[in-house]
């Protein structure tokens, strides 16, 4: 240790040996020297430097800072613990964590100590592969390559940090994954930047919200090749050469400031072949949006016309998505009110907990959302059917089984994507009311499920966003004065052909309220969708969501 200030009575922990293996190291509140009780604020630099045989730490009750290289190289460090500076007000101490400080320590497994960090410096965790979860909701400054190469990464939450810009490289370098687990990536409404490579070769995410963010650097998202949806500020000025290059599943792009300057092969590339399916969509007129469409052969339509505006325009998208079959116990369950199962499915089911039939919303629901969205066709559970539409009251046995099945293993409540009670009055509830406009422009189809007071849960399927200018009905007195645009409802409980509840939203003050075509409103205690295939169904039987219907549906067939 060396004292760090004599008037303060502080001191650095400056050096360490280990001889044994798997050590546990307990870093003291207080070091005494000369009969002083110095406290400990500060990992020095380099302090444990190449410690191979460091296997856990602990302790650091008032240290502040973790020094440059610190913990480098440390590759058996597994455990890294902070105890609370107040045990009363669970707080901590750590705020800085400066560069290198955990560089390769490639065992790594646990961040909770991030909790109260406000600096991250430049690699400071890079190459740290075992790391899962970044949850640092303090943070305000992070550096290039903070968390470069750390492929086991699933969730990065820094949805309550005020940090202002994802720098260079940040989360780079996550292809050699040894999980197949979804990449989450929550950032705060403060981030306006993204740094050149930021999140080079993130090859596990699927969305990412930039809903604020203005700058957009060079091969930002390059490789990502499971990238699917890209939520787009409306002051989105800048977007870098290569940024979205390479993002194979990623179909449109959403550019509602006609002056943004688009950098080379920025969008529509896979390496240096335009894909012929990617639609970009911008906003009055096109401007620089327009003309990049046009320079690189790409499909541009305007997000003005993107909306649906009439009940026949609803109606002529996705009718042949409709049910002609009843969500009721007359269409779908036995002589004896039972959930009807064919001989195939029954040696399937381990879930026989929902047998007696009380409505297969969900699983109606989840079918039309899953085959509008392409991910199943009908020949997989409905050989012969050309559409949902088709399916009529004499439907088949095993399409009864096929939704019964479904039905006895969904999950809507545990699994949704985003959830509203009262208002949509935070982040994570505007990005919900963004995917739902982004279905407009080609964002998957989802399933809604609302719940009534003292009635239950019901599912219906979401198909996107209606605005009140541009509605056919916008005087109507459905609208009332205040509610300025709709989520479209097609229930399956009770409606052919047509769109049956609506979602009316104030986007001033986040009220909302239910309504349905005829008029009627209803109370709900709140909403929560599920878009992702994934999510629509829990690991059953060893399969998990689309693996889990397409084996189902190959039993109905």
């Amino acid at each position: 240790f060396s004292v760090t200030s004599s008037s303060a009575k502080t001191a650095t922990l400056t050096g360490c040996t280990t001889n044994k293996d798997s050590v546990y190291v307990t870093i003291p509140k207080t070091v005494n020297y000369n009969g002083i009780n110095y406290t400990i604020t500060k990992i020095g630099e380099n302090t444990f430097r190449d410690q191979t045989r460091i296997y856990s730490v602990s302790g650091m009750n008032y240290v502040t800072e973790i020094g440059s290289y610190a913990f480098a190289g440390c590759k058996n460090l597994s455990y890294f613990y902070t105890d609370w500076k107040d045990p009363n007000t669970c707080e901590k101490a750590l705020n800085i964590i400066r560069n290198n400080a955990f560089m390769n320590c490639r065992k790594l497994n646990m961040t909770s100590f991030l909790s109260s960090v406000k600096t991250i410096e430049s690699h400071a965790f890079e190459n740290c592969e075992s790391i899962t979860d970044v949850y640092a909701p303090e943070l305000t400054t992070m550096g290039n390559y903070a968390f470069s190469n750390c492929y086991g990464l699933t969730n990065i939450n820094l949805e309550k940090s005020t940090i202002t810009s994802i720098p260079n490289y940040a989360f780079a370098y996550m292809g050699c994954t040894p999980t197949d687990a979804e990449l989450i990536v929550k950032l705060p409404s403060t981030v306006q930047t993204i740094g050149n490579y930021a999140f080079y070769d993130a090859n596990r995410l699927e969305l990412i919200n930039l809903s604020n963010v203005t700058h957009i650097g060079d091969s930002a998202f390059l490789y990502c090749i499971n990238l699917k949806t890209v939520f787009t500020s409306d002051n989105l000025s800048k977007i870098g050469n290569n940024a979205f290059n390479c993002c194979y599943a990623l179909e449109f792009f959403v550019c509602k400031n006609k002056n943004v300057t688009i950098g080379t092969k920025a969008l529509g590339y896979q390496q240096a072949s335009r894909n012929t399916d990617f639609v970009l969509w911008g906003s009055n007129g096109g401007g620089n949006v327009k003309t990049y469409a046009a320079n690189n052969g790409l499909a541009y339509k305007n997000t003005e016309d993107a909306a649906l505006h009439s009940e026949k325009e609803i109606n002529d998208k996705y009718k042949k998505y409709m049910w002609q079959i009843k969500n009721s116990e007359s269409d779908l369950a036995d002589e004896n009110g039972n959930r009807l199962y064919n001989d195939r499915h029954k040696e399937f089911m381990e879930i026989n907990n929902d047998i007696i039939f009380s409505g297969a919303c969900s699983s109606m629901a989840a079918i039309s959302t899953l085959v509008y969205n392409g991910y199943i066709r009908m020949n997989h559970f409905a050989k012969g059917y050309s559409d949902i539409n088709s399916i009529k009251n004499n439907c088949p046995l095993n399409i009864k089984s096929f939704i019964n099945a479904l039905h006895a293993h969904h999950n809507d409540q545990g699994f949704c994507d985003y959830m509203v009670v009262s208002k949509f009055d935070d982040f994570n509830e505007a990005e919900m009311l963004k995917y739902i406009e982004y279905i407009n422009y080609g964002a998957d189809a989802a399933v809604l499920t609302y719940s009534i007071p003292d009635v239950g849960s019901h599912a219906v399927v979401c198909f996107g966003m209606q605005y009140r200018d541009e509605a056919d009905d916008k005087n109507s007195e459905c609208w009332g004065k205040e509610y300025d645009k709709r989520i479209l409802l097609y229930d399956v409980n009770y409606s052919y052909f047509t769109y049956d509840k609506c979602i009316y939203i104030d986007s001033e003050t986040g009220n909302w309220k239910m309504e349905d075509t005829r008029g009627n409103t209803k109370v709900n205690d709140g909403f929560k969708i599920i878009y992702k295939a994934n999510k629509m169904f829990p690991e059953r039987n060893g399969l998990i969501g689309l693996d889990l219907v397409k084996k189902l549906a190959s039993l109905a067939r």
